[in-house]
């Protein structure tokens, strides 16, 4: 059974993705080692993000449980991106890679999720420097 998404799988959930475009940032929780995007999107139906490092990324109107207490990771992501819009997401050069561009204010955050390998999840700066908690 096949469980990692291949470059031609990622193409098409980013085309999927490309409905919350425009969607404010809510609450991030990090349920074991899944994260969740909650967004509000201008749409009538609410629709939440659903990265999993290394495995997938894909849009779920699933209810999850999440964690009373959120992760460090998770109050990190939280900080930055909380009340961000999303504004771009991309699959640069066909890579098993989803680039996540955040806005706020007059700051930009782009979300790195790898999707091969353990994969991993990593915030950078509109620099794209790493940031650190």
């Amino acid at each position: 059974m096949k469980n990692k998404l291949s470059s031609l799988d990622i193409k098409f959930c980013v085309g999927e993705l490309k409905e919350i475009l425009g969607s404010w940032t809510g609450k991030i929780y990090e349920i074991d080692g899944t994260f969740l995007f909650k967004f509000e999107p201008p749409a009538e139906k609410r629709k939440d993000l659903i990265i999993e490092p290394g495995r997938r990324i894909h849009l779920t109107f699933m209810k999850h449980s999440t964690p009373k207490k959120p992760s460090s990771f998770a109050m990190l992501l939280r900080k930055h991106l909380t009340n961000s819009k999303l504004t771009e997401i991309k699959q640069p050069d066909m890579e098993r890679i989803v680039q996540l561009k955040f806005e706020r204010k007059a700051e930009g955050k782009i979300l790195i999720a790898e999707l091969f390998g353990s994969g991993n999840l990593i915030l950078c700066d509109e620099n794209r420097e790493v940031i650190k908690p």
